[in-house]
């Protein structure tokens, strides 16, 4: 239902797709699938889900059984934390409008590895 909501939000041309045209050869196409930025982001999420996930997985768990304060309250932490997974990435894509893609993931995952230490 959100999508739908916010469908004509996106701004224009978002999502032309980034293909050689007809007779380009692929070797002088300017978007490179595989380039170096493209590889160090994919291996950023791949270590921030790897450092993020395991807190995620058994945060509810901790919360009722490790803490004795019962699964109402370990559900009430999952919601929050769905609620902040859902807001961070609208949140840092509006940062991002601002100042950039590459400062915007910065602090996005600055701030996700502080949530990580202070857990």
């Amino acid at each position: 239902m959100l999508t739908l909501l916010i469908w004509k939000g996106w701004p224009e041309g978002s999502n032309e797709k980034h293909t050689p045209e007809p007779g380009q050869s692929s070797h002088t196409n300017k978007y490179v699938l595989w380039s170096g930025p493209v590889i160090f982001l994919m291996l950023s999420y791949a270590c921030n889900a790897v450092g993020f996930v395991p807190h995620t997985v058994f945060w509810v768990d901790f919360i009722s059984r490790g803490l004795h304060r019962g699964i109402e309250a370990g559900t009430r932490f999952w919601g929050l934390l769905g609620l902040a997974a859902a807001i961070g990435p609208v949140l840092t894509g509006a940062i991002a409008d601002k100042i950039g893609f590459a400062k915007s993931i910065k602090i996005s995952v600055l701030v996700k590895a502080i949530g990580v230490v202070l857990l």
